[in-house]
């Protein structure tokens, strides 16, 4: 102990005297210098208190720079040296079960002699990915976490040993394990007392060490009488691993348990299986999860078949881990359920679970096809729809809709299986399973305050008979154990316990606190049936391991489904628990089921009135919230298409858990896979463990780098906080590539995605009034390192770039991110369009910061420089190294092979992209920076062009190249379709391109609905079909060319053969049309119908359905109908942005239910 007293007094003087005389680098220092420098000081040696007062988010006092709160009861100075619980959030993250660093692993300013101790294994009682929450420096802004290269990223496993010595023994505190708050020993006030005394002493650090020394022989004999005395205590009390079937039961070799002496803190575990509190631990322990946004739906809708999970031999996701699989095999990484919602870190999740009575599955989860059962790759079959959601979560709405026959899974399998890419998708619509009656199950959640939460589910009988349905809500805890070989997949965390508390109630207790779960149906007389098992994998048929009894994750479908009752677990409590209505509804009749979990302290008898009121309360808040997003222009249609649109986007928030570092360590693990090429080995330092928008949270439970900046960009409308979080944290270390590369989506991190982070950096900033100019100067830090790396992607000092799909699939004739042939380069015209656009916003950025501070003009020269070189080269001549071809008018990609250059004569979207590159700068008040622009203006007037005394437009294409792209895309017989601008030119239907490249021959045709090929696996299809997200991103470039006319009053007139076929129209009127027929795609029609639901004429006649919108992933060029994935509110909830443009109305002021974010700490600023 003296060792590490000694290393601990050196690292903090070292760290305090390094912090306070330089910082640690730019920009940190005033806040780490204080932060860090008193924090480590008591921490370390546990004695020096002059230093300050804590480290941040730990002890507070006026050096605190993450203020996180502390566990209630705590004292505002603590006295130094005692070890505190370390909030469950704490800003760092900690690799599960990574061994202790030695101490020289941790980055101090100024070198210090530190002796080396043996690393020992530190046994987590965490998840083994602990949230990374962001920092906060005293001047109240927004950094993330992973930036902060000064302070080792395993600080969080190094505290708690830096926190042992002489005081803590004193106190009699456990050497190991002392900072979780689960585990935290209560120390005696006696013991507190002495410890005050010691430090509060003012004697030399010497003498109280000798004073401790003396001490300690007699302290050492106090503490075995007490252990002796707890052990007498306890010897009665069963811990959970003693528990038959216990989710803790651990490898004898691994760790030995001594079952006489397991206590946990605050409440023990009863031979009958309660949990027993003791007095006062309540008040003392939790109170840091105080939190508006602990509940939200950060619940997956599926994690089996994702790469996080997957560590078969081949990387085949979709095999490893199976919808079936899924019932009894635990996960690694996260969980999923149907329609659920979970904590914040998702450690403890709920979703609902039926049974139809006919199905061979239990309904835990949605079914659908993986990327080989589908004739157009993955794809969901079931039918489900986010109805309601605010930006608080205070209340949610889904509904789903189950059949009352037997669910058909072969039907579904077969017959899509059997199918070519030519022919339509077999839905589960088109099985005919809901004419013979079904279920609407409404799920609605509502909460009581902060911690607090209420679940109403109806079940509503849309058939012709009276029928019996099984409801179980259920709760489990993810399983945070590791991967071992040979997988038994058992968690550690001795903390987590679900027990019954009496018939309709059960007891939780985990890292963030005692719960009480109840349950009530007004419409069941008699009580549920309580299920308890635990979350973890039933290794085989047997349900034995080394003679001990499990109970697994599938026990409830056993139960119910197979009818195996020992399957539960008779000493009711386990970490999966449910309790079971089984009702019988006749038809149009329904059956309500409740469930309220709140803080135990606050908890209260459930109540039937007082929930129903909750519920009427808060759907009347949300309809309140919606009006301050719709206006009364709007028509009832469209309020409700705006409804389920926002609604859908704030059910996409999902905590995605993944950590390619430790998951490569896993792998490995495995011994089929050693010696294999492991995925995204590059990516190591990927470390992600936040709540993050999903593009679709079944066809896409992962995220993509392009869907989420649009995603950011339609959520600061409502929660701008939430929006800058989200690009902050994908931009900062914990994602981003140390060459600056922005992860693409797990299947691949190294696969470009577009560079929009900067282009939604920007929107959110103007949305924010241009205020914060702390969050743009922090974005724009960290897309200099993104930048660099576009850079990289030139092609010979050619000032043009090629890189991959850029997020478009099968755009090309060949697979873009595939090989080529020996000697092949590709060059695209829309990398290289995507590549001036960065250098446009990353200008505009330099212009803003540059309003206060001179130095960024230096930068603002450089991006306008590169943006005019990209300009001249990509306008080039085809034959001459650039991407215009004169005779098509047209930009193309381009092969260049030992033999020459060949051009790839394809009329898509993606030569479009460089008529994104345009924009207008106001140089007002900015002498300097019009200096720099003058001289372009003058060498370049092409692309560069003054409009007035304070204004420059800039443009990557002339304006007689923008016009003739522009009669393209107005043209019905090449982009425009009935729906918007299509992915490819028409013209490629009567006219295929067929090319050689290397010895294979390819082909591409028109395909104005789904892929009629299975590049990317053939779920995805850029060869035709309309794409909002283009579209969207096209209305912006559109909107900036008639500003430019407006500003020179030479309004722009364009050739629309569809809206005058002999005249020139104003490009405004252009804009107009090409808004209503995006709004088209959703808006009823004549006959009552919307096109993106196909020809079903549910969704136009059936009450019950015809509210009913679903948000398909892109759209039939030809027709409307919708493709690809069904809930992509990623990127398609752009609807919303189209409402608002087509109305140009602006929603009012951000709602009073908008949260300001605790990561933030900034103010909740009004999205205009």
């Amino acid at each position: 102990m003296t060792t590490w007293t000694t290393a601990g007094l050196l690292l903090a003087t070292a760290t305090v005297v390094s912090s306070f005389a330089i910082g640690i680098g730019p920009g940190i220092g005033p806040g780490f210098g204080p932060g860090i420098g008193p924090g480590i000081g008591p921490i370390g040696p546990g004695l020096v208190h002059h230093l300050g007062h804590g480290f941040p988010g730990i002890i507070p006092g006026p050096h605190g720079i993450h203020p996180l709160p502390l566990p209630h009861g705590l004292p505002k100075h603590v006295p130094h040296g005692l070890p505190l619980p370390l909030p469950h959030g704490f800003p760092f993250p900690v690799p599960h079960g990574f061994p202790v660093p030695v101490l020289h692993e941790v980055h101090v300013p100024v070198p210090v002699p530190i002796p080396v101790q043996q690393e020992v294994p530190v046994p987590m009682p965490f998840p083994h990915h602990v949230p990374s929450e962001p920092l906060l420096h005293p001047g109240n802004k927004f950094v993330p976490a992973g930036d902060y290269h000064a302070v080792s990223p395993y600080l969080g496993v190094l505290l708690p040993h830096l926190w042992r010595g002489p005081v803590q023994e004193a106190c009699g505190q456990s050497t190991i394990n002392t900072f979780p708050p689960m585990l935290a020993t209560t120390i005696s006030e006696e013991k507190k007392e002495s410890c005050e005394d010691l430090e509060g002493s003012g004697e030399p650090l010497e003498k109280k060490r000798k004073v401790l020394g003396s001490e300690e022989s007699q302290r050492t004999e106090t503490r075995e009488t007490d252990r002796q005395a707890e052990n007498k205590r306890t010897e009665n009390v069963i811990c959970v691993e003693d528990q038959p079937g216990s989710a803790y039961h651990e490898e004898k070799e691994e760790e030995s348990i001594d079952n006489n002496n397991c206590n946990h803190p605050g409440y023990v575990i009863t031979g009958d299986g309660k949990i027993v509190y003791e007095h006062g631990s309540l008040e003392e322990s939790f109170d840091h999860v105080d939190d508006p946004m602990f509940w939200g739906p950060y619940l997956s809708e599926r994690q089996w078949g994702t790469v996080r999970e997957d560590y078969s031999d081949d990387h085949n996701c979709w095999e490893h881990i199976t919808y079936e699989d899924a019932t009894s095999h635990a996960y690694v990484s996260g969980e999923d359920g149907l329609l659920g919602v979970s904590d914040r870190f998702q450690l403890l999740c709920a979703s609902l679970a039926l049974w139809n009575g006919k199905d061979t599955i239990l309904k835990e989860r949605l079914f659908g096809l993986t990327s080989v059962e589908g004739n157009h790759g993955e794809d969901l079959k079931e039918l489900y729809y986010y109805l309601d959601n605010i930006p608080d979560h205070s209340y949610m709405r889904a509904l789903y809709k189950y059949p009352q026959v037997a669910f058909p899974y072969h039907q579904l399998r077969d017959e899509n299986k059997a199918r070519s890419f030519a022919d339509p998708e077999f839905e589960i619509i088109d099985t005919g399973v809901f004419e013979n009656g079904y279920w609407d199950i409404s799920v609605e959640y509502a909460k009581t305050d902060k911690l607090g939460l209420v679940c109403r589910i109806i079940a509503v009988n849309c058939g012709q008979d009276a029928e019996t349905l099984h409801i179980l809500p259920q709760f489990y805890f993810r399983n945070t154990g590791r991967v071992k070989e040979p997988l038994p997949n058992v968690p550690r965390n001795q903390q987590m316990l679900m027990s019954k508390a009496d018939n309709e109630s059960i007891n939780i207790s985990y890292h963030l606190g005692h719960w009480r779960l109840q349950f009530l149906s007004p419409d069941y007389t008699k009580s549920p049936t309580l299920l308890f098992t635990n979350n973890i994998t039933r290794p085989s048929r047997d349900d034995y391991s080394d003679g001990v009894r499990l109970f697994t994750k599938d026990a409830f479908h056993r139960f119910i489904v197979d009818d195996v009752k020992e399957a539960v677990n008779p000493a009711q409590n386990g970490t999966k628990c449910g309790a079971l209505y089984v009702v019988t509804v006749p038809p149009g009749g329904h059956a309500c089921v409740y469930w309220k979990i709140e803080s135990n302290f606050a908890s209260t008898k459930i109540n039937i009135d007082h929930l129903r009121k909750l519920f009427i309360d808060r759907k009347a808040e949300a309809d309140a919230f919606y009006q301050t997003v719709t206006t009364g222009k709007w028509s009832a249609d469209e309020a409700n298409i705006a409804r389920q649109a926002l609604a859908g986007l704030l059910w996409s928030k999902q905590y995605y858990c993944f950590d390619v570092k430790s998951w490569m360590q896993d792998y490995m693990k495995c011994s089929q896979n050693k010696g294999k090429k492991i995925r995204n080995s590059g990516w190591h330092h990927l470390n992600n463990h936040d709540i993050l928008l999903m593009p679709d949270k079944w066809e896409f439970p992962w995220y993509a780098g392009w869907d989420l900046a649009i995603q950011a960009v339609l959520y600061s409308r409502f929660d701008i906080n939430f929006a800058k979080q989200q690009l902050l944290v994908f931009l900062s270390d914990r994602y981003m590539h140390p060459r600056g590369q922005i992860p693409g989506c797990e299947f691949d991190l190294g696969e470009a995605n577009p560079p929009l982070q900067a282009w939604a950096c920007l929107q959110i900033y103007q949305r924010d009034g241009k205020s914060d100019t702390d969050f743009l100067k922090r974005c724009f830090n960290r897309l200099l390192l993104n930048y660099g790396w576009w850079c990289s992607l030139e092609y010979e000092d050619s000032r043009i770039y090629g890189r991959g799909f850029l997020g478009m699939d099968n755009i090309s004739v060949v697979n873009r991110s595939g090989s080529l042939p020996p000697g092949w380069s590709l060059v695209q015209a829309d990398c290289t369009g995507w590549v001036a656009c960065l250098c446009l916003w990353l200008l505009k950025m330099t212009v803003e910061l540059g309003r206060k501070d001179s130095t960024y003009f230096d930068l603002m020269s450089k991006f306008l420089t590169h943006f005019v070189d990209i300009a001249v080269a990509i306008n080039k001549h085809i034959d001459n190294g650039g991407l215009w071809h004169e005779g098509d008018q047209f930009l193309y990609d381009v092969f260049y092979t030992p033999s020459g250059h060949k051009p790839i004569h394809l009329r898509s979207i993606a030569g479009l992209v460089p008529l994104l590159a345009c924009t207008i700068i106001s140089l007002r008040a900015l002498p300097v920076a019009s200096a720099a622009f003058s001289h372009h203006i003058d060498q370049h007037p092409q692309h560069v062009t003054r409009l007035n005394d304070d204004e420059v437009f800039l443009s990557l294409l002339p304006w007689e190249r923008v016009r003739a792209l522009l009669e393209h895309v107005f043209s019905e017989e090449e982009f425009l379709s009935p729906y918007g601008i299509r992915s490819l030119s028409k013209v490629h239907a009567a006219h295929p391109l067929d090319m050689e490249v290397g010895n294979e021959k390819f082909s591409v045709k028109y395909a104005p609905g789904e892929s009629d090929s299975a590049a990317f696996g053939g779920n995805s299809n850029w060869r035709g079909p309309v794409w909002l997200c283009m579209n969207y991103l096209l209305l912006g470039s559109l909107d900036t060319y008639h500003l430019k006319g407006l500003r020179t009053s030479h309004p722009i007139l364009i050739h629309h053969p569809s809206l005058s076929p002999s005249h020139p129209v104003t490009l405004s009127a252009a804009i107009r049309d090409l808004e209503r027929r995006l709004l088209a795609i959703f808006l009823r029609d004549a006959q009552g119908s919307r096109p993106l639901h196909g020809s079903d004429d549910r969704y136009s006649k059936d009450p019950k359905w015809r509210h009913l919108i679903l948000f398909y992933e892109y759209f039939h060029a030809e027709t409307g109908r919708g493709c690809g994935a069904s809930h992509q509110t990623g990127w398609t909830g752009l609807v919303l942005e189209l409402l608002f443009r087509f109305h140009r109305s602006r929603p009012k002021s951000v709602s009073k239910h908008t949260p300001p974010l605790r990561d933030m700490g900034g103010k909740l600023s009004s999205a205009s």
